[in-house]
């Protein structure tokens, strides 16, 4: 199943829909999601909420990460988009192990100049 959050798949040779709602991060919400699903038409829905960060593993890795991050915006690489490209590139981790994307870039880089 290919979407984003919620998520509607329309089960095939049934007149249902499931609906999945994920959490992930400060600000989401699980009955909200789920609201959502239900009013475009989900008879079942499953949710999951993934552990968060704390504030202070969250600090604690921006500043892992930034020196990193300079050397790249050094090398003349400085949009976020570009930055992550070459974290992907150098094979950087982000916390949770997964891809960098221009989110988690500046994500990273609003937590260090906070």
């Amino acid at each position: 199943m290919n979407c984003i959050f919620p998520c509607i798949s329309h089960v095939h040779n049934r007149n249902t829909a499931d609906g999945y709602a994920r959490v992930s991060t400060d600000g989401q919400s699980v009955e909200t999601q789920i609201d959502t699903l239900t009013a475009a038409g989900a008879v079942r829905e499953f949710s999951e909420v993934l552990p968060r960060l704390s504030a202070a593993i969250a600090d604690a890795n921006a500043a892992n990460i930034l020196p990193t991050i300079e050397r790249i915006q050094a090398a003349g690489i400085t949009s976020r988009n570009g930055i992550a490209t070459e974290l992907n590139r150098r094979g950087v981790p982000t916390a949770r192990g997964g891809a960098w994307t221009h989110v988690s870039v500046g994500n990273i880089l609003a937590r260090v100049q906070a």
